[in-house]
């Protein structure tokens, strides 16, 4: 009974593990799905905006202007007249009355006098009596009668007039025209970087939840394992019955010992694919160049990668011995293999020596969705100040010389300073930095101050340095007019800013100069390739041989330091 309780008990735990291996259990699974979202995504379009603008109009006025003016008056001539004879009736003469008339002035003319007598009974006999006078003469009124007279009066009739014509100054309103600056409202347009949201695929792996039968999840080495003990157990319960049932079993019929697997593995999870990332990169090369008061500093920027870049800033980091108008520069996009230039535009501040420029490029990777910055390469601007020695040289010379010499010029906003001082100081200023100083040509009246002086020197190597001051204004404002020569580009800059230097120690004319002004309508490319010619440079490098980049070729300047299509050092 005991053995029968035994055989029973394994056919059920043999039933019962087939019966586990077929319940179906929770089990954790990678599952890959298509997952839609959203990238941002860059583009350009045209943005409007209004400023206002300034232009030059005509407007007409009215100024008080002197004349010479004229006058006339009417006046009587002067004269003077007595009573010479006043004589009664007689029985041999009648009553005569006789006033004297004498012209005291310096014009004739006909005098009418009434010369008469009273009567005893008031009455009056008289005549009126017209005479010419010359001047400075003397005529008598006279008048005679028969009657008894009382009295030997006369009465002024009429005197001669004269016209008498006066100068005077006076003053009229003139219309005047004169230029004025107005500002209006212009619309205009730039190109403006934007984002949008792009939707967009990805596959992405989520760990989830199912539900399966406990023989699809045990690894097959393991089922592989657990069906042979299985299959072992039953063959036991299996001889345990035919030994209580008294069969006989063969030795043959014994089982062999099954080899177990030597190792189980489990199955290697997979894991989601990675994302390609794709970088976009960059090319940066910078350039210089001296043009008079001003250096040039080109950087090229070349998108070598195969998607688009997209707002690019590039940035200057220059001495504070410079001033930078301008320290940050934009783009707002470069398609694949297009490049494009900005150029920046240093000044120097009188400071003298060799000054490093570095910079840098900040974008925004289309590939990898995020900013990138790449250094601009480091380069040495040399700013070159002479020590100067006074060169005597003849006026007619002194115009041959600068002829062949590189120019640079500005003009400064009107100044509150009267014209004459503030030419005799700046023309003592460069006077004092040892240059011979031509006879000044000055124009001047009441109302406008104009003067022009040239000067001339020399470095102690030599080279040739010459400059000019004109003057133009009136008693309360005036317009400075500086030029510079020398005879290579760095020298120049140094020369031109020295004396900027020295003026401005004494008067503050850099706030005053003009950025407006274009020195020889210099025209700067789009692309470091373009080189930067005027017609002073081209007649600086007559007779001199072809000077070519090492690197690319292209030909260069004589005294280039870099190469404006590569950027290579020469």
């Amino acid at each position: 009974m005991g053995t029968l309780k035994k055989v029973i008990t394994s056919v059920f735990i043999v039933i019962l593990i087939g019966v586990i291996l077929l319940i179906p259990i929770n089990t954790k699974e990678m599952v890959s799905s298509a997952e839609t979202y959203y990238e941002k995504e860059p583009y350009t379009e045209n943005e409007y905006y209004t400023v206002s603008e300034p232009y030059a109009t005509t407007e007409t006025y009215y100024e008080k202007e002197p004349f010479a003016d004229t006058k006339q008056t009417t006046k009587n001539l002067v004269y003077n007249i007595a009573n010479t004879e006043c004589v009664q009736r007689s029985i041999l003469s009648p009553a005569k009355n006789t006033y004297s008339v004498k012209n005291l002035d310096t014009e004739g003319g006909t005098f009418v006098i009434w010369v008469g007598f009273t009567l005893p009974d008031g009455t009056k006999d008289g005549q009126t009596i017209s005479n010419y006078i010359q001047p400075s003469s003397s005529s008598d009124f006279t008048y005679t009668t028969n009657t008894v007279v009382s009295y030997c009066p006369s009465e002024i009739v009429s005197i001669p007039t004269k016209t008498i014509t006066e100068t005077f100054t006076n003053y009229r309103d003139v219309a005047k025209q004169r230029t004025v600056t107005k500002y209006r409202d212009v619309q205009k347009s730039r190109e403006v970087t934007k984002f949008r949201d792009v939707p967009k695929q990805r596959t992405v792996w989520n760990q989830v939840v199912v539900q399966k039968p406990l023989h699809q999840i045990i690894p097959p080495p393991l089922l592989g394992f657990g069906s042979v003990i299985l299959l072992i157990l039953g063959i036991v319960v299996l001889r345990r019955g035919r030994k209580y049932n008294q069969e006989v079993i063969s030795p043959s019929d014994e089982l062999e010992s099954v080899p177990l697997p030597l190792q189980l593995k489990e199955q290697p999870k997979k894991s989601p694919p990675k994302m390609l990332e794709e970088k976009g990169t960059i090319d940066v090369k910078s350039a210089f160049g001296y043009k008079g008061a001003t250096i040039l500093y080109k950087v090229k920027v070349e998108n070598t990668s195969p998607v688009p870049i997209a707002d690019i800033k590039t940035s200057l980091f220059v001495p504070n011995v410079f001033l930078l108008l301008e320290k940050e520069k934009s783009l707002a996009l470069l398609k694949p293999g297009e490049s494009k230039t900005v150029t920046f535009d240093i000044r120097p501040t009188g400071e003298c020596g060799d000054c490093e420029v570095s910079g840098k490029v900040v974008y925004y990777d289309t590939a990898s969705n995020r900013t990138k910055e790449n250094d601009i390469e480091s380069k040495m601007l040399s700013i070159v100040c002479p020590m100067l020695k006074v060169k005597e040289i003849s006026e007619s010379d002194w115009h041959n010389i600068v002829s062949n010499l590189l120019e640079t010029e500005e003009s400064t906003k009107e100044i509150d300073m009267p014209a004459e001082a503030l030419f005799t100081m700046v023309s003592r200023i460069i006077k004092d930095m040892h240059m011979h100083m031509h006879k000044p040509e000055i124009t001047q009246n009441q109302k406008l101050f104009n003067g022009v002086a040239r000067f001339y020197g020399e470095g102690v190597k030599g080279l040739k340095y010459a400059a000019q001051v004109e003057v133009v204004g009136g008693a309360k404002k005036s317009k400075l007019i500086l030029k510079a020569w020398a005879e290579k580009e760095d020298a120049l800059t140094g020369f031109y800013h020295g004396i900027l230097d020295e003026i401005e120690k004494r008067i503050n004319v850099k706030e005053y100069i003009d950025d407006n002004i274009v020195q020889y309508n210099v025209h700067i490319g789009d692309k470091i390739g373009t080189l930067v010619k005027d017609s002073v440079v081209q007649r600086s490098t007559i007779g001199a041989s072809v000077r070519k980049c090492p690197n690319c070729g292209r030909e260069v300047e004589a005294n280039g330091k870099f190469c404006l299509e590569c950027g290579a050092k020469l």
